[in-house]
C-alpha cells in the first residue's frame, strides 16, 4: 500500500513538472428545472402591483443595476463599477460595454432612465431607499449619476427588488402589449406564455452579462393547490416549490428536502379604512380589540406547525430595530379585549368580511383560528378565500373590509415603509395616512447615528401601534421543497426572489 502511495505522488510531481494542472471537473448545467409557485405570472408591467407569483420570475427575466446573490446581498449585474462620493450623495455608476437585450438590441442608460422615470412615483414602488433622490443623469451611454439629499447606507439594497427592472424604451413606447412579450436584460427570457395561464418557460438569454446559466430552461408551473403542489414534488413532476404546507416537513420523500425559509415579513390582518366612519372597524379601540383576543401560539401551531414565530412586534425577530411593543407579548388576552369592546359602541359585537389569500399554505386555517377567537366577542368574521390576483384587486380598488395577508421585505426601514409611508403599497390599501408617521420616516432618512435611529424605528412602532391599520400576527416563513442541490436555485435568504447560479459561481 504504502508502495503504491509513493507511485500516485511521483506521478503528480511528474504531471506537475510539465506543467500540467489537475483540475476538478467542471460542473454540468441542467437542460430543465420545473419550479411550481402558488399563482400564475400575472402583470408583467413593474410599475404596477405583482404578487409573489409574478415578481419571483419577473426579476429573472428584467435588467437589474444590482441583482440579488443567494444570502441578499446585492452584487452588480447591468452595472460593471461605481463609486460613491466622500458625503455619500452621489453614486457614479458605469454599465458594462456591449449590453444588449435578447433581441440583440443595444442597452444603454436611456433605458435606465426611462425606467426610473416610469416607476419612481408609482403606487406599487416601495419608495423608502430612494426618498433622498434628487436626481438621475446619463451623461453617456454608459454612465448613470445618482444624486441625494442626504446619505442613504442601504441604498443598493432598492436596485435588488421587482421594482426598477430594466426593459427597451423603444419596445415599450412602441408596443402597448410589450408586457405581454417582453425582451430580457436578465438571465432568461420569457417564451411560450400567455398572461394568466398556468405555465409558463424561462429559456437561458444568451445576451446576459453574466451567462451562461447552471439551469437552460425552467419551467415555471401554477399550482394554487396545496396538495398537488406536494404530490408533484413528491412524484417528480416539480423539481423546486417555494411555498409547501408546513405539515409535510421533512416527509414528503427520501428524495426531496424540505426547510423553513425566513422572507424577512410578517403576517398581518389589515383594514380598508376608507370604510363609512360609522363601520365598527374604523374604530381603533375595536381594532385592538380584535388583536388583544387573537391567539397567536394557536395560529403558529395550528396553521404553520410551529416555523412561524407569534408576533410580539411589527417587525420580523432576529433585528435590532424590532420593538416588542405588542401588549401581553403578544398572547391573547381575552379579559382585556372584552373589556375594551365594552367601552365602544359595538360592545355587543358586530360581523364583518375576512378576505384570505386562499392558495397559501395555512392562511385559511389562521383565519379560522382568528375566526373562532372572535366569537368569544360576539364578533362575527366572514371567512372570504380567493386567490391571488382576487385579492390584489380588492385591495386596488377598495372593495375589502380586511385582510388576512402579509408583508415582506428587507431591510427594516422599506419593510416598514411599505406599511406606513405614504405612496407606498400597503399604505395605499389601508388608506393609512399619518403625519407624524410620515415626519418620523423623513426624519431617519436624515439621520446616521445608529442610536438614535434605533430610537426612530421605536417611535414609529409605537405610533403604528396608536393607530393599528394593521395586527401583527406573526412572522412569515415559509416551506420549501427541493430535489436539487439548494445553491442551484431557490430563493434568496431571507426572502422570496428566485436566484439561480451561474456557471462561473458554480466552478468557483
Amino acid at each position: 500500500m504504502q508502495r503504491k502511495i509513493i507511485l500516485v505522488l511521483v506521478l503528480i510531481a511528474t504531471l506537475l513538472s510539465f506543467g500540467i494542472v489537475v483540475q476538478a471537473q467542471d460542473a454540468e448545467p441542467l437542460d430543465l428545472v420545473r419550479v411550481g409557485l402558488s399563482g400564475a405570472i400575472g402583470n408583467l408591467d413593474p410599475a404596477l402591483s405583482q404578487a409573489a407569483p409574478t415578481y419571483q420570475p419577473a426579476v429573472l427575466i428584467g435588467g437589474q443595476l444590482f441583482r440579488f446573490d443567494g444570502d441578499r446581498q446585492p452584487q452588480p449585474d447591468l452595472v460593471e463599477s461605481w463609486e460613491v462620493s466622500e458625503d455619500g450623495l452621489t453614486y457614479t455608476m458605469t454599465l458594462h460595454e456591449g449590453l444588449m437585450f435578447s433581441d440583440g438590441s443595444p442597452l444603454t442608460t436611456e433605458d435606465v432612465v426611462f425606467a426610473w422615470e416610469r416607476i419612481r412615483e408609482a403606487a406599487s414602488t416601495n419608495k423608502v431607499l430612494i426618498l433622498g433622490v434628487t436626481g438621475l443623469e446619463a451623461p453617456d451611454d454608459l454612465t448613470l449619476v445618482w444624486t441625494l439629499s442626504s446619505p442613504e447606507p442601504e441604498f443598493l439594497q432598492f436596485f435588488g427588488f421587482q421594482f426598477l427592472l430594466i426593459h427597451p424604451k423603444a419596445l415599450i413606447e412602441a408596443d402597448e402589449n410589450y408586457w405581454a412579450h417582453p425582451v430580457s436584460a436578465g438571465p432568461y427570457v420569457l417564451t411560450d406564455w400567455i398572461p394568466g395561464s398556468p405555465t409558463a418557460l424561462l429559456v437561458e438569454n444568451p445576451n446576459y452579462v453574466h451567462g451562461p446559466m447552471m439551469i437552460h430552461q425552467i419551467e415555471v408551473v401554477s399550482v394554487p393547490d396545496l396538495t398537488s403542489r406536494t404530490l408533484q414534488l413528491a412524484q417528480g413532476d416539480l423539481d423546486f416549490v417555494f411555498d409547501l404546507a408546513p405539515s409535510v416537513r421533512g416527509i414528503i420523500s427520501d428524495d426531496v428536502s424540505t426547510f423553513p425559509h425566513p422572507i424577512a415579513g410578517m403576517y398581518h390582518i389589515v383594514f380598508n379604512l376608507n370604510l363609512p366612519e360609522d363601520h365598527p372597524l374604523m374604530n381603533r379601540d375595536v381594532r385592538e380589540a380584535i388583536s388583544l383576543a387573537i391567539d397567536r401560539d394557536t395560529i403558529n401551531q395550528r396553521a404553520f406547525f410551529g416555523i412561524s414565530a407569534p408576533a410580539t412586534s411589527f417587525v420580523y425577530p432576529g433585528v435590532p430595530e424590532q420593538l416588542n411593543n405588542l401588549p401581553n407579548g403578544g398572547q391573547r388576552d381575552l379579559e382585556a379585549a372584552q373589556a375594551l369592546l365594552a367601552t365602544t359602541p359595538f360592545a355587543d359585537g358586530f360581523e364583518f368580511t375576512l378576505g384570505v389569500w386562499g392558495t397559501r399554505p395555512g392562511w385559511r386555517d389562521a383565519t379560522l383560528v382568528i375566526q373562532e377567537n372572535l366569537r368569544d366577542l360576539n364578533i362575527t368574521a366572514n371567512i372570504e378565500s380567493m386567490e391571488d390576483a382576487v385579492a390584489i384587486n380588492q385591495l386596488n380598488t377598495d372593495t375589502y373590509q380586511a385582510q388576512f395577508s402579509g408583508n415582506a421585505t428587507y431591510p427594516v426601514r422599506p419593510f416598514l415603509g411599505n406599511l406606513f409611508y405614504p405612496g407606498s403599497s400597503w399604505t395605499e390599501w389601508a388608506s393609512y395616512s399619518n403625519p407624524e408617521m410620515t415626519e418620523l420616516f423623513d426624519s431617519i432618512n436624515l439621520e446616521l447615528d445608529p442610536e438614535r435611529r434605533l430610537e426612530i424605528f421605536h417611535s414609529i412602532q409605537e405610533l403604528a401601534y396608536q393607530d393599528l391599520p394593521f395586527i401583527p400576527i406573526s412572522e412569515r416563513v415559509v416551506l420549501s421543497g427541493t430535489r436539487l442541490p439548494e445553491e442551484l436555485i431557490g430563493a434568496v435568504r431571507p426572502g422570496e426572489y428566485l436566484y439561480v447560479q451561474t456557471v462561473a459561481e458554480a466552478n468557483q
